[in-house]
């Protein structure tokens, strides 16, 4: 949690002769007037009248005060340029100015999202403090490191910083900095499964800090108790605490703070089903950060939205938002957002290849920290994370560990399950079936009818469909009382093989007002998912998120690894797969004009080929392939592929190449000498 602590115009002005403090005296006067911009304005006047007489130091610490005012009404980039200025002007050495502005330059760049350049700064305040022999003030700085490190998710580090606020042996940390190290460790325990005497210590710690005015010890124990109760499953406790602390920290005006605190609720309640409170903790957090890139508020804040597009069944909207939040959290070194949304993506990614390898180096971070937040949040997740992890490679000494993770404890055994558990069904391909992770047998199905019955009714699960429409689908030709015999058969067949699980959580026929597949599960089926994936892509494309357009397709695409339904050849199945076969290749080539656009020319290459199996006569192609072997540098391809062009369309068409595609090639033979010209190619007649 950001830090709410206030670096007051007092601070570390001690040694001021009783001129510099009268110089400073009206700005701190309108200061506890609650008049902070007349101030802020007298606090520059000053620093600037100091400079001009050449009393740096008095310049310095007009500064430093400006800065700390600056900060507490949100304007923090003024406050940094104010804290840089008086680090200038100060100098070099260990001293209570210089320990006291970077103490304030590691709050504000903490504000600014500027993780890394916080912790140097108040790594360099501790040191200066230590040299200082000022044991209370090194306290504090190891207090706000952990503070900070524990946000990356560093939780052994975080550990370490706090365990040493505590065994200051009463000569170091103010009560300030032991209620807020006790609320850290507390939350470190929790993380990693261990909630026991939890919300005792946080209650009790929360009660000290109310009675002594600690109010940033006090939002550290609310924001601590909201986890801690989240994480417990007690929701009415758990939102009181964090209507509380979000209280306090509007009124303190820690705008940081504030927007991750809505954030991680917003992720918590979306994991519970909560959508549309967890919708409006987001919208919260998206409003405290408002245009600016901190980043990892932004981090954060795709996280809660992937969980809430999860939630909702929008999978392709989910992968993006995850994928944003990897790609901030790396940036803001926010590692343990980064390993949550690796694992939470890598459940929905297609491309279940690529998505093993970074799932097992989440795993494997997530395991040595022992942070298990993500599962704990989401039960269904763990258990189906057990199951994968042969599959996922990893190693056999670090096998216990990530076991012992993937651990579900007694506290969230009777969560209701997340949605994908129990039904599991493959349409791309031959049909598969599977309930609570029991394949439905070709024996336990007898006929195919009873498959196309199952696909039908998946397929348009979201209506009931009539007696007559579902005949007219399965059996076109059929006499009006043979196709009511089928029916009634297939159907009986049908509910015999969802039965033959044995599984409480299998699907059944509803009848009423007509024939609906019912489940408890939502699972989404992968031709939604495709479908889904390629709306989403050519949205980014259209606005000009190529890379995001991109991602999406060749995810996409991956996912098509056969055609619909290849057991079944009803007319309606046929029908089907024609137009998923024609958004597939209109993907491909999107996806390889994106690829070239993008310089990733092997990439561009793999999807014109995977198109051209498809789609052997498109030219335009046929074009773009040719470039993309010419950008990676593979002139012989260049050649080779022209010539093979050139005899199947001879062969097989009796026709040339177009205009457009010989003048390509003869542009990019131009493009190198080692192309020779364009043999004659000799077609033999059958």
């Amino acid at each position: 949690m950001t830090e709410l602590v206030r670096v007051r115009p007092a601070d570390g002005l001690r040694a001021l002769d009783s001129a510099a403090s009268d110089a400073l005296a009206p700005a701190e006067a309108a200061l506890a007037e609650g008049r902070i911009e007349d101030a802020i304005a007298l606090f520059g006047s000053t620093a600037r009248g100091a400079g001009e007489k050449g009393d740096t130091e008095l310049a310095a610490r007009a500064r430093i005060a400006a800065a700390a005012a600056l900060r507490r009404i949100g304007r923090t980039g003024a406050a940094i340029d104010s804290i840089t200025q008086a680090l200038a002007q100060l100098e070099e050495g260990a001293s209570r100015a210089r320990g006291d502005a970077l103490r304030l330059l590691g709050l504000a760049r903490s504000d600014a999202g500027d993780i890394e350049a916080a912790v140097d700064a108040h790594t360099k305040a501790e040191y200066v403090f230590a040299v200082l022999g000022d044991g209370k003030a090194q306290a504090r700085e190891r207090c706000s490191l952990g503070r900070i490190v524990l946000e990356q998710g560093r939780l052994g580090e975080a550990q370490r910083g706090f365990v040493e606020v505590l065994d200051a042996n009463g000569s170091g940390a103010e009560l300030d900095e032991i209620l807020i190290a006790q609320a850290g460790l507390v939350e470190i325990r929790a993380r990693r499964g261990d909630t026991a005497e939890a919300i005792d210590t946080l209650t009790a710690g929360l009660a000290l800090a109310r009675d002594d005015q600690r109010r940033d010890a006090e939002a550290a124990c609310l924001s601590a108790l909201a986890f801690v109760q989240g994480m417990l499953g007690d929701t009415a406790k758990s939102d009181e605490a964090y209507d509380a602390a979000i209280r306090l920290m509007r009124a303190c005006g820690a705008h940081r703070a504030t927007a991750a605190l809505h954030a991680a609720t917003a992720e918590r309640r979306a994991a519970r089903g909560e959508v549309a409170q967890a919708r409006e903790a987001l919208r919260s957090a998206e409003a405290v950060v408002g245009g600016g890139r901190d980043r990892l508020a932004a981090a954060s804040i795709a996280l809660a939205r992937g969980s809430i597009h999860e939630a909702t069944g929008d999978l392709a909207g989910a992968l993006a938002a995850y994928w944003e939040a990897i790609d901030e959290a790396r940036i803001a070194g926010a590692s343990s957002i980064e390993r949550a949304a690796c694992v939470l993506s890598g459940q929905l990614d297609p491309d279940q290849v690529s998505s093993s390898k970074y799932m097992r180096s989440a795993l494997l971070a997530l395991a040595a920290e022992g942070d298990r937040t993500v599962f704990a949040l989401r039960p269904a997740l763990a258990i189906w994370m057990r199951d994968r992890v042969d599959a996922l490679g990893i190693p056999a000494q670090e096998r216990p560990a990530v076991l012992e993770l993937l651990t579900v404890r007694a506290a969230v055994e009777d969560a209701p399950p997340a949605r994908g558990a129990a039904l599991q069904v493959t349409l791309l391909g031959a049909l598969d079936v599977r309930i609570g992770g029991q394949r439905i047998s070709d024996r336990a199905w007898r006929t195919s009818k009873a498959k196309e019955l199952f696909s039908l009714l998946l397929m348009h699960r979201e209506r009931s469909m009539g007696r007559d429409e579902i005949i007219e689908l399965l059996w076109p030709d059929a006499e009006p009382g043979s196709g009511i015999s089928n029916f009634h058969f297939t159907l009986h067949s049908l509910r015999r093989a969802l039965a033959s699980t044995k599984a409480a959580s299998a699907p059944t026929v509803r009848t009423e007002g007509g024939y609906q597949l019912v489940s408890t599960d939502r699972s989404p089926i992968d031709v939604d998912v495709f479908a889904l994936l390629l709306h989403e892509a050519s949205r980014f494309r259209r606005v000009g998120r190529d890379d995001d357009a991109a991602r999406l397709f060749r995810a996409g695409t991956a996912l098509y690894r056969a055609d619909l339904l290849t057991d079944l050849d009803a007319e309606w199945v046929a029908e089907r797969r024609e137009d998923l076969v024609r958004q597939y290749v209109s993907a491909l080539r999107q996806l390889a004009e994106l690829e070239l656009e993008r310089d990733e020319a092997p990439a561009a290459a793999a999807a014109c080929r995977k198109f051209l199996e498809r789609e052997p006569y498109d030219e335009h192609v046929h074009r773009l392939l040719l470039r993309a072997y010419q950008a990676s540098g593979d002139t012989a391809l260049v050649e080779r592929h022209y010539r093979s062009l050139v005899h199947l369309l001879r062969s097989e068409l009796g026709t040339q190449p177009a205009r457009e595609t010989t003048e390509l090639y003869e542009k990019l033979r131009g493009k190198d000498a080692r192309l020779g010209p364009v043999a004659p190619v000799l077609v033999t007649t059958r």
